[in-house]
């Protein structure tokens, strides 16, 4: 139901009901307001969804990637959003307390490697002979890391950087392999602020999307 046939709307100026109407799209469509009370990254229904901008999880609802290999530095609510989605799985945590609470809850095709010092943290990436369709960079060292992904990307992927808006030495070393950047910025779970969520693409990407039209919109009015 639109904003304008609830029945305390009436109360509101005509002007402002949009702004209203954002508000409760932000809060309760995107699940804004169960995010920050469960201080957790999760949508309107609880479900884990990454810690990147609410727009650019919307892209990534759009793609299929049940036939894709994934790698991410740093795991977390995301792991299990992209488990639920793509064949594969493989993240790296330095932090022991957190990967061993979000072990039991990783399925089988989700590895959750804990790693004990730097250099084991941003070199796991090559700790299989593998190319990754998406490799995702949102936790610890991230600069260095982004040093690893040229060589483990397929020339039809992608890599995520998440709050690349406040990292341009990250930036600089991806576009050094010729990406095609893309920037989400907007909110997104758990914080009271705008951030960037960029994707760097292949000029060959090439994952197929879901939707048999693109964009489509998981949050109406």
């Amino acid at each position: 139901m639109r904003c304008e046939k609830e029945g305390y709307l009436k109360f509101v100026p005509r002007k402002f009901r949009p702004a209203l109407r954002n508000f409760r799209l932000l809060n309760r469509g995107y699940g804004h307001f169960r995010t920050m009370r469960t201080r957790a990254s999760v949508d309107a229904d609880g479900h884990p969804i990454p810690w990147y901008t609410y727009p650019a999880t919307e892209y990534v609802k759009q793609l299929d990637l049940s036939g894709c290999s994934l790698f991410e530095y740093g795991s977390g609510y995301s792991t299990l959003f992209y488990a639920a989605r793509c064949r594969r799985i493989t993240a790296v945590e330095d932090n022991r307390k957190w990967g061993e609470i979000l072990r039991p809850q990783a399925p089988e095709n989700a590895e959750i490697l804990l790693a004990e010092t730097e250099e084991e943290y941003v070199r796991a990436i090559h700790r299989e002979e593998r190319k990754y369709d998406v490799i995702i960079v949102d936790g610890s060292h991230r600069e260095r890391c982004c040093e690893q992904v040229g060589g483990r990307l397929r020339e039809t992927g992608m890599v995520i950087l998440d709050n690349s808006d406040a990292l341009p030495g990250c930036v600089a070393r991806l576009k050094q392999h010729d990406f095609i950047q893309v920037d989400f910025v907007g909110f997104g779970p758990l914080n009271g602020y705008l951030w960037a969520t960029s994707f760097f693409f292949r000029r060959g990407f090439n994952i197929p999307s879901l939707p048999r039209h693109q964009p489509t919109l998981s949050v109406g009015p």
